[in-house]
């Protein structure tokens, strides 16, 4: 899928890499993350299974000094559990780690999408599996991306999501870069 790409282009070093799904690919990372060597390995409707699946492709091959990972959304819709979730992303952190044992992970939440609000419920359950798991082990990071896209009655905030009401507005991708950025910086500084 990548190594058309690999194979004519050189990616840097200790780079941040964003893989993922949807989310992922259509964040302008390399815009919004300039000053830092970044890789974005995003793709359309992928669950942690697929990202598993392809893990040499999106991931390991880079060596990345920190991962920003975000699915989970398309797995939950697809009826997998929370459990399910938090496994496969254990699976993922492990084989990467096997290729560069110093690798950061960010675990970006679950976001509270118009389009799969009647799954939020379950979504925020899979959020705190992960976050729990992600404070419980050194170098993995959870960045409540979520949240902030909530008004103060609980409900999501339509200006975050294009059209469809799934997919982010460059207002929802501002918001994430206020919670994101701090974190991806700190990731980085422990891994130096």
């Amino acid at each position: 899928m990548f190594r058309e790409w690999d194979a004519k282009n050189a990616f840097p070093a200790n780079a941040v890499l964003f893989v993922g799904s949807s989310t992922i690919r259509l964040w302008p990372t390399a815009q919004l993350f300039r000053d830092m060597p970044v890789i974005n390995r995003g793709f359309g409707g992928s669950h942690i299974s697929d990202l598993n699946h392809h893990v040499d492709d999106v991931a390991t091959r880079y060596r990345a000094a920190v991962v920003v990972f975000y699915a989970g959304d398309n797995d939950i819709t697809d009826g997998k559990s929370p459990e399910r979730v938090l496994s496969d992303y254990r699976w993922f952190v492990s084989r990467v780690r096997a290729t560069r044992s110093d690798t950061q992970f960010i675990f970006l939440a679950i976001k509270p999408s118009i389009a799969r609000w009647k799954l939020w419920p379950t979504m925020q359950r899979a959020n705190a599996l992960v976050r729990d798991y992600s404070a419980a082990q050194p170098g993995l990071h959870f960045a409540d991306v979520a949240t902030p896209m909530l008004a103060s009655d609980g409900r999501t905030q339509p200006m975050y999501y294009v059209q469809d009401g799934l997919h982010m507005t460059p207002a929802g991708y501002d918001l994430w870069m206020r919670v994101v950025f701090p974190v991806v910086n700190r990731a980085r500084a422990a891994n130096r």
